[in-house]
């Protein structure tokens, strides 16, 4: 399965391995995911849209020129939410469940690293998150 990257985070070894690929435009995504210097409520639901539509059309032109159904999402809630109203269940939106575990590097000082577990469904409407593809690597 095929998966674009719409997050300000580059995929994972094990993401990849699982079908995640990263946008050309990678630098834009980022740059509408990224929400600073929003000064009221009113602005953030207008740039939250704004942003919104301007995804799915990366997410249109992503399934017109290469088939791509399945859109990992991520950003500020509000923005994901829009995203996925905009959508209407058109294409697949999925976010990714990670957890956070603590190991040992070569010199012995424990570091935090987040782990990828899972991609789950964002779809609309959907209260039975649908788990897919659960797959774990032991560090």
């Amino acid at each position: 399965m095929n998966i674009l990257n719409l997050t300000q985070h580059e995929g994972s070894v094990e993401q990849l391995a699982q079908g995640l690929m990263e946008p050309e435009n990678k630098s834009y995504v980022k740059e509408l995911l990224t929400l600073n210097n929003v000064p009221n409520e009113r602005t953030l639901e207008e740039v939250c849209k704004a942003r919104a539509f301007l995804l799915v059309e990366i997410m249109e032109k992503a399934h017109e020129e290469n088939r791509i159904t399945n859109f990992l999402i991520g950003g500020h809630p509000l923005l994901v939410q829009t995203v996925i109203r905009i959508n209407k269940g058109r294409f697949y939106l999925l976010g990714a469940h990670s957890d956070r575990v603590s190991i040992e590097d070569k010199d012995g000082n424990k570091v935090s690293k987040f782990q990828h577990q899972f991609f789950y469904s964002l779809q609309d409407g959907n209260d039975n998150v649908d788990y897919m593809e659960l797959s774990t690597v032991i560090l």
